[in-house]
């Protein structure tokens, strides 16, 4: 009996222990393998964390040194705008007193020109005043001259007359 006991064991320990030793010997490889690839697959979706995680700093960097450009864009920009809308506000300024300068010009050549039309009308009627009086004196003294060469011719004629008729004294 006691060696069917021992042949026995054996063929149990053989047939089943050792095939169920296996089978949980493949049992804990597949579970540790399926351990190590749960491992592996979370050390990957850390290591493409990480990734994520320096990529979004790098990308923040980037995105704050743009950020910061297009401030300093914006700044001049707008100082920009302001200088030239305190310009155009100058030049606004300095159009409408230019423009009040030119209507102030036009009202000057106008009384100007206005005066200038009544200084030739009245100069004018001064020349037309003294032309007369010219035409006038001309007259009078063309009459004076006739009238002088005339008293004249009288006066040789009377002369003459006088001096033949006049008796002549030794």
């Amino acid at each position: 009996m006691g060696s069917w006991g021992f042949e026995h064991t054996k063929a149990c320990f053989r047939d089943e222990i050792i095939s169920f030793v296996n089978a949980l010997k493949d049992l804990f490889n597949t579970f540790n393998q399926y351990l190590v690839d749960e491992l592996l697959e979370v050390q990957n979706v850390f290591h493409q964390m990480e990734q994520a995680v320096e990529q979004h700093r790098l990308e923040s960097k980037t995105f704050e040194v743009k950020m910061n450009h297009v401030l300093n864009e914006n700044k001049r920009l707008l100082e920009q705008v302001i200088s030239k809308y305190i310009v155009n506000i100058l030049v606004n300024s300095s159009v409408n007193i230019a423009s009040v300068n030119v209507h102030e010009c036009e009202k000057c050549l106008k009384l100007e020109n206005e005066l200038f039309n009544k200084k030739d009308f009245v100069e004018k009627e001064i020349y037309d005043k003294l032309f007369k009086s010219f035409t006038t004196l001309e007259k009078h003294c063309i009459s004076l001259e006739v009238d002088t060469q005339h008293n004249q011719e009288i006066f040789q004629r009377d002369n003459s007359v006088s001096n033949q008729s006049a008796p002549s004294f030794d």
